[in-house]
């Protein structure tokens, strides 16, 4: 339950981090013209400067910001662990008299 539920809370925290940065291209295609209030422009250009530093979003105890990338991280991490632990595991190794050997066959 609670894996679900922090989950969901990391793809939502993603979208948010998408949509905050998607008004980037829609902020490039509005022309200011020199006849548009200076303080208009000024607010505009603050915005897109904002838009383009670090990024906006749900950050984790102010670490990292949750985004596609951090999740699809994660889950590459845990898909790794769970291919070592498997790869490692004891199965494959026991002898014929049952006991547990470190042993290779020719």
């Amino acid at each position: 339950m609670a894996i679900g539920a922090v989950s969901l809370l990391s793809i939502w925290a993603a979208y948010v981090n998408q949509e905050a940065h998607a008004l980037w291209d829609d902020l490039h295609q509005i022309s200011l013209k020199e006849d548009a209030p200076a303080c208009l422009r000024a607010e505009v250009t603050a915005f897109m400067v904002r838009l383009g530093g670090p990024s906006i979003g749900f950050t984790t105890a102010g670490l990292f910001v949750i985004d596609k990338e951090c999740i699809l991280t994660i889950f590459g991490l845990v898909v790794t662990y769970f291919v070592l632990v498997i790869q490692f595991s004891p199965r494959g190794s026991i002898a014929s008299d049952g006991n547990l050997c470190n042993c290779t066959a020719l």
